[in-house]
């Protein structure tokens, strides 16, 4: 019988399946305060343009954009998308913010593009009030947000939910 070495080798098949209308199934915990925000960083648009062509007309180029949501200390940072000015990233996040910041609570959105060997160059910001959301009643929002520094454009498209998580006000009661 032939003996057989174990290499520590791992097969794992996954497939993506992606579904625009899909959002957070709220709780039963409508009546308790949020205490965090949920969704996903969906796509942007008419970003400007960071990595210029030497050659070509003027205004060509592209970008390889990035975006960083951050509510006070937490943050998340979505995937590089590669020569787009029009990224899709269709990615979950969530980030802690409690009910009793609500009136002063803001969502940044920074738009960077990214680069190999050098710092990454700022595109595009916004920033978000996210007491609006209260009225929500911890059902889904979605919409556009226009991003705009001095005279730039460009719009990214977020789904936000702000819900009460049992399990992060467990985390909360040990900090």
């Amino acid at each position: 019988m032939k003996q057989r070495t174990k290499c520590g080798e791992l097969l794992v098949n996954a497939r993506w399946f992606t579904n625009e209308n899909r959002v957070v199934a709220p709780r039963d915990n409508r009546d308790k305060p949020p205490n965090l925000l949920v969704g996903r960083l969906i796509r942007a648009r008419g970003l400007p343009v960071a990595d210029k062509r030497v050659f070509g007309k003027q205004n060509e180029g592209t970008s390889d954009p990035f975006v960083t949501l951050t509510v006070g200390a937490d943050s998340f940072t979505g995937a590089v998308v590669p020569s787009s000015l029009q990224p899709y990233w269709d990615e979950a996040f969530s980030l802690p913010v409690h009910a009793c910041e609500a009136e002063t609570a803001k969502l940044k959105i920074l738009c960077e593009d990214w680069d190999d060997l050098s710092a990454n160059d700022f595109l595009v910001s916004a920033e978000m009030a996210l007491a609006p959301l209260l009225e929500q009643r911890g059902q889904p929002w979605r919409d556009w947000i226009q991003l705009r520094p001095g005279g730039s454009r460009g719009e990214v498209e977020l789904e936000l939910q702000w819900i009460y998580e049992p399990e992060a006000a467990l985390l909360d009661a040990f900090e």
